[in-house]
């Protein structure tokens, strides 16, 4: 299986979520986040590059 290419076509803010339009391997897809969990998601991905760009935990 060949991997899928993701390309953002739009992203809003919408009732406390986050709304992004995008295509997935051609196909079109919509993906809705609450900003709640996107807060979460951001927040641990932001100690994952801390981690590997540092070399350790903050």
């Amino acid at each position: 299986m060949e991997p899928s290419t993701f390309h953002v076509v739009s992203h809003r803010h919408e009732h406390g979520e986050r709304i992004i339009n995008a295509t997935v391997s051609g196909k079109a897809v919509t993906v809705v986040i609450p900003l709640d969990v996107l807060a979460v998601l951001e927040r641990e991905w932001n100690h994952v590059n801390t981690t590997r760009t540092t070399g350790r935990n903050r």
